[in-house]
């Protein structure tokens, strides 16, 4: 099993209120086995790499619902990855 992490912020576009619109997606995330911090300006996850990318898919997908958006990703195989 491979381990990563990665940091994500996500950017709502064109939306009154851009914190509803994370709140919303980050609440209807699976996600599965993941290591999982909500920040105040990102969330980072950690965990098995497939993992990782399946959820960053998804929350593409999932961001998408709410219109336009930028998704901001930053990972790492050492950094966040202690087993």
């Amino acid at each position: 099993m491979n381990r990563i992490s990665c940091q994500v912020a996500l950017y709502p576009l064109d939306v009154a209120n851009s914190t509803s619109v994370i709140e919303d997606t980050l609440a209807r995330m699976d996600w599965g086995g993941l290591q999982v911090v909500v920040g105040s300006m990102s969330t980072t996850l950690s965990g098995d790499e497939e993992e990782i990318w399946r959820c960053l898919q998804e929350l593409s997908v999932t961001a998408g619902m709410s219109g336009r958006f930028v998704l901001n990703v930053t990972v790492s195989n050492y950094c966040g990855c202690e087993i």
